[in-house]
C-alpha cells in the first residue's frame, strides 16, 4: 500500500532532524521493513545544496528483514 507507506515516511520526517542523509535512510529502511512486513526496501535520499557547486548529494540503501545485510556499495 504505497499510499500508507508514503503517509507514515512524510510523518516520520515532519517530525524528525537528522544531519546524515545516511542515518535518515537507514531509520526509514527500517520503518518500512517492521512495519509493513516487506522482505526488501531500497530508499534514496537526496539533499539538494548540501555541496556548493553540486546540484544534489544522496545516498542510496538496500536493507532484507530477514538477515538485515547490507548491499554492496555502487
Amino acid at each position: 500500500d504505497y499510499k500508507a507507506v508514503s503517509k507514515r515516511i512524510i510523518d516520520f520526517v515532519e517530525h524528525h532532524h537528522y544531519q546524515l542523509i545516511e542515518k535518515l535512510a537507514e531509520e526509514i529502511a527500517q520503518i518500512i521493513l517492521s512495519e509493513f512486513k516487506t522482505p526488501w526496501v531500497k530508499v534514496s535520499v537526496g539533499k539538494p545544496g548540501a555541496i556548493r557547486g553540486s546540484r544534489d548529494v544522496g545516498v542510496s540503501i538496500e536493507r532484507h528483514r530477514e538477515s538485515g545485510a547490507h548491499s554492496a556499495p555502487r
